[in-house]
């Protein structure tokens, strides 16, 4: 069942209770910087002795690809350029922040292709949502999370396989492929 809004207190949960895999693919991460309990929930995922890695996805800089302009205008269509730029870097500056205090368990890429959806990935959670032309901001749209064999499918996806299974995991299976894609196209930043 979607939900409308995403629930935060439900998401530092998950975050903070992620043993394996935090995916973040719903950027820009301006609002996950300014968020006190996501931060903490992030931080203490990432405290625990063998516990999860984070892997981020982040957008290039407005002038490096050329479908960034328009999917910032359909992301913050009340924003100026020069409140875009603004968001772009307090997100990176997020993301180098963690990287910083995580090292090797903090991984930064930059998509070279534009998201289809926003995902977030805890473990075997996998929460989505959607990009809309709305003044009406994606946190404020309709998420949905359904549990999914997030590192079996991310193998399927690796070895370029469908999973068999119920509509259920092949529908998952679509969501961790779009991942998939992003993070095989994705660059380190320098």
């Amino acid at each position: 069942m979607p939900a409308a809004g995403l629930d935060m207190t439900r998401l530092a949960a998950l975050l903070r209770n992620a043993r394996r895999r935090i995916l973040l693919y719903a950027p820009p991460y301006s609002r996950f910087a300014t968020a006190a309990p996501l931060c903490e929930a992030l931080k203490a995922a990432l405290e625990q002795p063998g516990g999860a890695s984070l892997t981020a996805l982040c957008l290039p800089d407005l002038h490096e690809q050329g479908w960034m302009e328009e999917f910032m205008a359909t992301l913050r269509p009340r924003l100026g350029r020069q409140a875009i730029r603004h968001e772009l870097e307090m997100s990176r500056a997020f993301l180098r922040g963690l990287a910083a205090r995580f090292g090797e368990r903090v991984t930064v890429l930059e998509l070279t292709t534009r998201p289809c959806l926003p995902v977030l990935v805890a473990d075997d959670h996998i929460l989505f949502g959607q990009f809309c032309h709305s003044p009406v901001l994606t946190p404020e749209g309709f998420w949905h999370m359904v549990q999914a064999p997030v590192e079996r499918l991310f193998g399927h996806a690796e070895q370029e396989t469908e999973p068999e299974g119920p509509a259920e995991t092949r529908a998952s299976f679509r969501i961790i492929s779009e991942c998939a894609h992003a993070l095989r196209r994705a660059r380190t930043r320098g």
